[in-house]
């Protein structure tokens, strides 16, 4: 009687009998349970014992692929779904994975390159700042007629400019400001309407033409419109890769022929560039955020729960931090990564800590912690919202001081700053101890947020920032 129902689509078990056939496709169909049940080490173990007797099953190169990818060894992935690619003809989903391995390759190697690219960014600006001996048009200002161009992106893969681009038509209407690629809302019945109907389409003559230019992160698609009429451009800078800003930077300012106006959520970031830039702080729509009561299941034990987000929506990286985590779930008593990522293999057994899957919003997970965790990452990936939706929901964020936000944390006050993992896990420890003193921290966040994105006085900043610069201020 058949055991199992699995069975390969190609000729990959020919030359084995029906009794081993069974036998292996019981192991498969036990595998591929492991690897949805995010058991990913027990998964490896029976897609390698099958290949062991049969080398040319397809379906276990392939899955063993996507499980050394996940475990961060690019290199083993790679070898295994190429081989599996070569026994089968091109498919969606092992093109999905081969994608998605080159690209983490790509960005591993890349890595030389950023740093490189990070050191070069004042350089940029000094030599944007001398031009390239073209002599600029006079500065005209909004007062003399002239439109202010709102432009998002238009394809906007990690959401970071779509959110930026809704928050600006909020913060900045008026009659004088078109908003060009602009985020659709949802009205009161229901169906979908663009609050500016306005979408970039160079082939049909459907760009600005002349004015002054905003843009919403430098990852705005500027080269086939971006022309002499338009002399100034300010740009509201989104995460990016430092030779993503290098490039982007650069072909905006038309080497150094147009003026570009950066505007930074914090200081610690616009020293990473140099020169004169603006500074206002995230456009953080306080409204997303319920009252510090609302949905609250805190309790008052000893354990303290930390949220932190585990995977990086920016880059392909292998955490490197494992270790460092796990030590903090165990002395803090509870653990709980949003979006894990390939950390699920390195501390999902671990019974201190809650894998919980991304969905694009941390901060409803947040609002239950006692503490948020601002994990160390490369500058220009540093993501805050849920940074700053912590502080709004009460919880206190656990900051790593040489992060670009940590000037907005009141160390022993609304939070806390940490030089390295020895000095994080000491404070958790503390803390679990002093919950009063938790809970006084989580108020005080709150009260700072609450001040720094309060609509009006938040609307009133960005405006007053961007009417200098219109008038060349």
């Amino acid at each position: 009687m058949r055991k199992s129902q699995y069975r390969p689509a190609g000729d990959d078990w020919n030359a084995v009998g029906e009794d081993d056939s069974d036998r292996l496709g019981a192991m498969m169909e036990r595998a591929l349970a492991e690897q949805l049940a995010e058991r990913a080490r027990e998964a490896e173990r029976l897609y390698r014992a099958v290949l062991e007797e049969a080398p040319l099953t397809h379906d276990a190169l392939h899955m063993l692929g996507v499980i050394r990818l996940g475990l961060g060894d690019f290199t083993d992935a790679e070898r295994l779904i190429k081989r599996a690619m070569s026994l089968r003809p091109e498919y969606p989903a092992i093109a999905k994975n081969w994608a998605l391995v080159r690209n983490a390759i790509e960005a591993r190697d890349r890595r030389g390159v950023e740093i490189v690219s990070e050191h070069a960014l004042p350089l940029l600006f000094a030599s944007l700042a001398t031009g390239d001996g073209r002599e600029r048009p006079a500065k005209v200002s909004l007062e003399a007629g002239r439109n202010m161009h709102i432009v998002g992106p238009a394809l906007d893969v990690a959401g970071d400019g779509a959110w930026l681009m809704q928050r600006l038509q909020a913060l900045l209407p008026g009659p004088d400001r078109r908003f060009w690629n602009a985020v659709p809302c949802v009205n009161e019945g229901g169906t979908w309407q663009a609050l500016d109907a306005k979408v970039i389409d160079t082939a049909f003559g459907r760009y600005p033409r002349d004015g002054l230019v905003v843009l919403a992160g430098v990852d705005c698609d500027t080269d086939a419109w971006l022309r002499e009429t338009i002399d100034r451009v300010l740009i509201f800078m989104q995460p990016a890769a430092p030779s993503r800003y290098l490039e982007r930077l650069r072909r905006i300012a038309a080497d150094g022929a147009r003026s570009l106006t950066l505007v930074f959520d914090s200081n610690a970031k616009a020293r990473r560039f140099g020169g004169d830039h603006r500074i206002l702080p995230p456009p953080i729509d306080a409204h997303e955020y319920p009252p510090v009561t609302a949905g609250r299941t805190r309790s008052r034990s000893a354990i303290v729960t930390i949220v932190t987000v585990g995977q990086d929506r920016r880059r392909v990286a292998v955490a490197d931090d494992a270790e460092h985590l796990l030590a903090l779930a165990k002395s803090a008593g509870r653990l709980e990564l949003v979006d894990p990522g390939p950390l699920r293999h390195a501390l999902g057994p671990e019974p201190s800590v809650v894998c919980v899957p991304g969905n694009g919003d941390p901060c409803r997970f947040i609002c239950n912690a006692d503490l948020y965790l601002h994990r160390i990452q490369p500058w220009w990936s540093e993501e805050p919202r849920a940074f700053f939706g912590a502080m709004h929901l009460g919880v206190p964020v656990l900051c790593h001081r040489k992060s670009i936000y940590a000037e907005y944390v009141g160390d022993h006050v609304d939070g806390w700053c940490y030089d390295d993992w020895a000095d994080a896990l000491s404070i958790v420890t503390a803390l679990r101890a002093d919950r009063p003193r938790l809970e006084a921290a989580g108020r005080a966040a709150r009260a700072k947020a609450s001040a720094l994105f309060e609509p009006r006085a938040l609307a009133i900043s960005y405006d007053k920032v961007v009417h200098a610069w219109s008038l060349g201020q």
